[in-house]
């Protein structure tokens, strides 16, 4: 999830005074890793690795993506590219995206994100050997379908 402050922000309108807030701070070039989930009972997200790179930052198949809509709605003012390649132990993070197998027998699908997401930087600070907010800017993690529910 990435959420914005309203009372950090700069008011650009038109004449009549009415426009939107840019935030300074998430204003620039931000680097965003994904991180396609796979739960211990082996379920999975539904987009490949591949997939989740062009739907993100662009390529062939995907012309328009994430980082060119938020490029596009802050002209310019916030743009996102990938996460650095890193080789983990036993995964690597490769066009901004990696993978992580969960192990721990509750990090399924219907014990929700609240159990698996903390699995998932727990894994993630394993993998690397360091703090996941070291890794990028921002992280969003793609967990298998079902997950959260309501």
């Amino acid at each position: 999830t990435i959420s914005f402050n309203r009372s950090f922000g700069k008011t650009h309108g038109n004449a009549s005074g009415k426009g939107r807030e840019l935030q300074t701070r998430t204003n620039g070039e931000k680097t965003l890793l994904a991180v396609r989930v796979t739960a211990s009972d082996g379920t999975e997200n539904t987009f490949t690795k591949a997939r989740l790179s062009e739907s993100i930052f662009g390529g062939p198949a995907d012309e328009f993506n994430l980082a060119k809509a938020f490029d596009t709605c802050s002209n310019g003012k916030m743009t996102f590219k990938k996460a650095a390649d890193r080789i983990g132990r036993s995964t690597n993070i490769a066009d901004g995206v990696v993978q992580v197998t969960l192990t721990d027998p509750a990090a399924i699908p219907r014990n929700g994100g609240s159990v698996m997401v903390p699995a998932v930087w727990l894994e993630l600070a394993t993998q690397f050997g360091q703090e996941v907010s070291t890794l990028a800017n921002y992280v969003m993690v793609c967990l298998p379908p079902r997950t959260i529910t309501g």
